[in-house]
């Protein structure tokens, strides 16, 4: 019998948190999904980059933050040399 765990894909959990017994980050949508909410409650629209440097200082990768933006239905635009997602028309789910 094998002793230990050996990761069978991607995961977005860190082997301390499992060892740790943190939740999943399974959950790291919705996470992404919150922020997301909260920043268009003080912003119409944020540089791309910004949501970007956010996300990942909260450990949330870029692929999760594109599906978040596109489940609650956010735009991006570009606004002189500059990418912005537009805010301000959040879905709620």
């Amino acid at each position: 019998m094998e002793s230990g765990f050996k990761w069978l894909g991607d995961y977005e959990i860190t082997a301390d948190e499992v060892l740790g017994g943190i939740a999943p980050k399974a959950n790291k949508l919705e996470q992404a999904k919150q922020m997301l909410r909260e920043l268009a409650e003080t912003s119409n629209a944020v540089q791309s980059n910004e949501i970007f440097d956010m996300a990942e200082e909260q450990g949330i990768s870029k692929r999760t933050l594109e599906n978040a933006k596109k489940e609650l239905g956010i735009r991006a635009r570009k606004i002189n040399n500059s990418w912005y997602w537009e805010l301000d028309k959040i879905k709620q789910i």
